[in-house]
């Protein structure tokens, strides 16, 4: 089967959030399968040229714009990357973090547009075309108006972004207003979601967990696309993401202090000293260090996190964050960082190294998100026996068991999310026990991709084989 994967970002070239992470990991997954699957990313002005070979093909656009396709493999594997290059990916960020105008309209419409077209210039004719969040949504549309027998499956990663963009885009791009104009929404400047055409158009729509797949059918997580997903002729397929147990495993990661595993776990305490440390904390092997690794962002409820510091240190809790995002809340965390010198540390940035000596050196990894579609941090900490206390909700509901291997709490507030924080400390005060358990059981889970991957499989076949057959 040939599978075009086509997605806005993909480790270690294009990296924002969680989806760049599945999309280095599945595809290998699946490649091992024996599926035949490529990737099309956006060629950003930001990615590095190593070992990127020049195809020596170009076209033009719609616009009239040189479109030249690139060749590279995710690293590791043997799985093919087409990076297209054209003017309007030529910045420093992929949507325009840290300030950077970036027309977002004109570059994901652009991007869809070549994703369809490219088996016109490369030797590749996909079977299935899979697409990924709001940046591809028209590609579901695309494909629709063409009318021939392609097969598309659409994944939302989170619902809430949705990509509020201008009709012009599409209508210069040669989308019919068949496609347009029924879901266009209402104003003096027509918009549409892009998030939509690809919630109507495609063969399977999935996303990526069992639990997400429920919630958002709801108002209270479908942001307005409820009704969308629930008269939708299509049911919403969840599977749960996996992670790359290679790139994450404490016994091999060159990041790390001290490597260990299940068998020499007592040397985790190594990199817990180095992380004080490198926080600027008062080096203490029995505190309870907790912390996190997000975008500052609403979403992941950091502001429930902060509100409740001056409790955990009076508790004699230390507590480190890693991110960055929102400056009202980087300027929270910076001012809690002066009045709490000793128990309190913050890296208001992003470091792949930092990120992993977090996974491994913390005691316990907090993930209070409002709505977490699946998550992946709470199976990295459980991989490097650091125990996750979250919020049931999404894919933290369906991976984390309460008391097993990990805590959970209910409702979106501060006050639960301390009362978990308190559990979780009364087991880590039994370290040698009761702690030492909860830790294994989750070094010991399996949350690669090798049962899921054949879960995609099944899916890319049938909606491939009823396809064919209608």
């Amino acid at each position: 089967m040939r599978v075009l994967w086509i997605t806005a970002e993909l480790a270690p070239f294009a990296k924002v959030g969680g989806l760049a992470d599945v999309s280095a990991s599945l595809p290998k997954a699946l490649h091992k399968l024996g599926t035949d699957i490529r990737l099309v990313l956006p060629y950003y002005g930001f990615i590095e040229n190593n070992e990127i070979a020049d195809l020596a093909i170009s076209f033009r656009d719609y616009k009239e714009r040189e479109c030249k396709v690139f060749r590279t493999v995710i690293p590791g594997s043997e799985v093919p990357v087409y990076l297209v290059k054209n003017e309007i990916f030529q910045t420093g960020t992929a949507y325009g973090e840290k300030g950077e105008e970036v027309d977002l309209g004109d570059r994901f419409t652009t991007f869809c547009w070549i994703a369809v077209n490219l088996h016109n210039h490369v030797d590749f004719e996909p079977d299935l075309y899979h697409a990924h969040d709001w940046h591809t949504g028209p590609v579901m549309a695309f494909l629709k108006q063409a009318g021939v027998n392609y097969r598309s499956i659409f994944t939302i990663h989170n619902l809430a972004y949705q990509g509020n963009i201008a009709t012009a885009y599409l209508r210069e791009a040669g989308l019919s207003s068949t496609y347009i104009d029924p879901i266009a929404d209402p104003g003096e400047v027509q918009t549409l979601r892009f998030l939509r055409l690809g919630i109507l158009h495609p063969d399977l729509i999935t996303t990526v967990s069992p639990t997400y797949a429920k919630e958002i059918m709801t108002p209270e997580y479908g942001y307005g696309l409820e009704r969308d997903m629930t008269t939708h002729r299509l049911p919403v397929k969840g599977i749960l993401n996996g992670i790359d147990p290679d790139e994450w495993d404490p016994q091999t990661d060159q990041f790390l202090h001290r490597q260990y595993g299940p068998d020499s776990l007592d040397d985790k305490i190594h990199n817990k000293t180095e992380l004080q440390k490198e926080a600027g904390l008062k080096v203490d092997p029995s505190a309870y260090t907790v912390g996190i690794v997000t975008r500052l962002v609403y979403q992941k409820g950091v502001n429930i996190l902060v509100d409740i510091i001056p409790d955990l240190m009076q508790e004699g809790f230390q507590v480190i964050i890693l991110g960055t995002g929102d400056e009202k809340i980087e300027e929270q965390l910076r001012q809690l960082r002066t009045r709490y010198p000793d128990s309190f540390g913050i890296f208001l940035t992003y470091n792949e190294k930092l990120s992993h000596l977090m996974f491994a050196g913390l005691d316990s990894f907090v993930i209070p998100s409002r709505y977490e579609p699946c998550g992946l941090t709470q199976m990295y900490s459980m991989r490097y026996g650091t125990v996750p206390v979250v919020r049931c909700t999404g894919g933290l509901a369906d991976t984390v068991e309460e008391d097993v291997t990990g805590f959970l709490f209910g409702n979106f507030s501060s006050q639960e999310l301390l009362a978990a924080l308190r559990n979780s400390k009364s087991a880590f005060d039994d370290r040698k026990n009761h702690w030492r358990g909860i830790q294994l059981a989750g070094m010991q889970s399996d949350w690669s991709w090798k049962k899921n991957a054949l879960t995609w499989l099944e899916a890319y076949n049938e909606v491939v084989q009823t396809k064919t057959s209608d």
